[in-house]
């Protein structure tokens, strides 16, 4: 594995990892971040619009596979 390849599925990881404690800190808030909560949310779908191929999409659609 190339270097460049790893050090993007890290970034991915890590921007996952801050998704999830996102969700985690609104719903310690009981949603007083809402505006914050939207922007994150408005970058992470942009993220995975503009980056089809990227580790947190492939991540994703293969847990969607793994349900049906």
């Amino acid at each position: 594995m190339n270097p460049q390849k790893t050090a993007y599925i890290v970034s991915e990881v890590v921007k996952f990892i801050s998704f999830i404690i996102l969700i985690v800190a609104v719903y310690i808030t009981k949603g007083l971040n809402i505006v914050f909560w939207l922007i994150a949310m408005i970058n992470f779908g942009v993220s995975i619009l503009f980056l089809p191929n990227n580790f947190l999409n492939n991540l994703v659609l293969s847990f969607i596979k793994n349900k049906r």
